[in-house]
């Protein structure tokens, strides 16, 4: 539940959204919100002036602590009253995060990630940096999907071409049209259809 203090001036640039306007509400100091979310004081600072919205991380955080809506960081401010008498809307999941690992080596791993990427961006109520972000990972996902596409034909390509049968397959055509000039063209010609 949030506790209402003392009205003080407003954020010189004015409030941009209910959930500063609910944060602003907030009693305590930046230290005291800080303490309580675990968020640094620098981003309870911007969060409450209004320069930078919180990630959904710490939207999900601030509801937890104080009551104010998710959604909130993308309505406009309101002149509702206390932040106690906004309606709480559902909470949307949060984004998975971008793995801190290496990307993946296999292209079922690439698959899943970009399943994954698709996925954070469906989610409601993210902020512009959060879709260019998101759009960023998922460029760079299918970058590595197809050079992982690109490279298990040409390994599938090499296998065939080293393929100890596929060698007798090979010298046995080559035996058996080496006196047909025609014969071999058409041969050959085939072959690179097949690109083998």
């Amino acid at each position: 539940m949030v506790t209402t203090r003392k009205p003080r001036a407003l954020p010189k640039n004015g409030l941009r959204s209910e959930g500063q306007s609910l944060l602003w509400r907030v009693r305590g100091s930046i230290d005291d919100i800080a303490r309580a979310t675990g968020a640094g004081r620098q981003s309870v600072h911007n969060w409450r002036s209004g320069a930078l919205v919180p990630s959904p991380r710490w939207r999900a955080r601030l509801e937890e602590m104080y009551a104010i809506p998710v959604r909130a960081w993308v309505l406009t401010p309101s002149a509702t009253g206390p932040a106690n008498e906004v309606e709480k809307p559902e909470v949307p999941p949060d984004p998975p995060a971008a793995p801190a690992t290496p990307p993946p080596g296999t292209l079922e791993g690439a698959l899943a990630l970009h399943a994954r990427v698709c996925a954070a961006a469906a989610v409601p109520g993210l902020t512009a940096a959060e879709r260019v972000k998101l759009s960023d990972t998922e460029a760079k996902v299918l970058a590595l999907r197809h050079r992982l596409e690109r490279e298990a034909q040409m390994v599938e390509a090499r296998i065939i071409r080293e393929h100890p049968r596929w060698r007798a397959v090979r010298q046995a055509i080559a035996t058996a049209i080496a006196g047909c000039p025609r014969c071999t063209k058409l041969v050959a010609d085939a072959l690179m259809r097949l690109d083998v």
